[in-house]
């Protein structure tokens, strides 16, 4: 195995990662739109300067009804902290903002007149603010953290609320981190333990494992670069990636030990393994006419990089093979049970059935997708 060839692709992996290592996460309230309906809506932003809102709804604990106006003195402070904090990129409106001072607020708890009206802010048991940011492209994520900080918990708010498309983002942003911070790492934790399970060689698991690694941070670097960002539905390219690539290589895995030499396992496999490339490729970029932008970008990013996320493990399995031989068990210590799996393998139903399935399925599949719906919560 010559060394420098493998180092490079090595080296690229670790390069990718380094290079997207800082790909924010961003998430838009129109991320699911069509195409004509961001249209439109862009159209009524550019009339209506609408700025979005954020609504903080505090629900009151019960029980203390004779200290309403202490209880409220308590909130309007803590809101009199996150407003000398954030007034250069929001602006707040309180209840002394619509009763004319704080003094008008305590009257009305004191009296239990409350403002009649769609917009209220205030009642017996609820107080609750309006933000609204100074700019319209403000990120209103360490906002939300603050106020969380500072009302959660505590013996005067029995619960904490949030309405309006700052926090649609916000939350929009959190799920995306959550695939990256958790579902990946754990993906990638099982697969490795499964690989030194069937490999038992800690060098054979890693010559596995790393290509399907590296095709992760190899995806996002077309994100970066054309897109600047991840949003919730590209966070899901470097799990396909990794997923895709891993199976690729568990065949060519096997398929090398088992003929001993990667030129033979290409001869014995390369036709079935282009041709799984390359309906998988079809497949995803089939998704390119959808509707909805994020769908089509993510298809045309999973057809153009698997093609090249395979062509790097084929190039790893290529210079690695010898390696990997030498530290490979034998098929048969790998297989125990190769005498109950064969039966299941080898059997395949007869060529009649196997074309009635297939209509039959395709039939099925036409008429369960023209009475499925969608429905998208945004």
């Amino acid at each position: 195995m010559k060394t420098a060839l493998p180092l490079l692709l090595f080296l690229l992996g670790v390069a990718s990662a380094i290079y997207t290592s800082d790909l924010a996460q961003r998430n838009h309230e129109t991320i699911f739109l069509t195409t004509d309906g961001l249209t439109e809506y862009q159209q009524f932003l550019s009339g209506a300067q609408e700025h979005p809102v954020l609504v903080v709804s505090l629900l009151l604990a019960p029980g203390l009804r004779d200290r309403s106006v202490e209880r409220y003195q308590q909130l309007q402070q803590k809101i009199d902290r996150l407003i000398a904090a954030h007034d250069d990129k929001f602006e707040f409106i309180t209840p002394a903002d619509l009763y004319g001072g704080p003094h008008k607020v305590e009257q009305a708890l004191k009296r239990e007149e409350f403002l009649a009206g769609p917009v209220r802010l205030m009642g017996d048991n609820h107080l609750s603010f309006l933000v609204t940011s100074r700019e319209r492209e403000t990120t209103f994520a360490l906002l939300i953290e603050q106020i969380k900080e500072q009302f959660s918990g505590g013996p005067l708010i029995k619960l904490l609320e949030f309405a309006g498309t700052p926090y649609t983002n916000y939350l929009l942003d959190h799920y995306s981190r959550a695939i990256k911070e958790r579902a990946f790492p754990l993906l990638m934790l099982c697969s490795l333990i499964i690989i030194l399970l069937v490999s038992r060689n800690l060098w054979t698991a890693l010559g596995i494992f790393l290509p399907a690694l590296f095709a992760a941070p190899i995806s996002l670097v077309p994100i970066k670069l054309f897109f600047g960002s991840v949003n919730m539905v590209s966070s899901i390219v470097p799990l396909m990636a990794f997923s895709i690539t891993l199976a690729l290589n568990f065949h060519l895995y096997f398929s090398i030990i088992r003929t001993k030499s990667f030129t033979l396992a290409w001869r014995e496999k390369g036709r079935p393994i282009t041709l799984m490339i390359l309906t998988t490729s079809v497949g995803f970029g089939s998704l390119v006419v959808a509707p909805i932008t994020v769908i089509s970008q993510f298809g045309m990013l999973l057809a153009v990089l698997i093609p090249i996320l395979s062509l790097y493990s084929l190039a790893w399995f290529y210079l690695c093979s010898d390696f990997l031989l030498n530290n490979a068990l034998t098929l048969k210590r790998f297989f125990p049970l190769d005498r109950l799996i064969a039966p299941l393998v080898t059997y395949s139903l007869p060529r009649k059935w196997i074309v009635i399935l297939m209509i039959g399925s395709s039939i099925l599949g036409i008429w369960a997708a023209g009475r499925s719906g969608y429905h998208l919560d945004a």
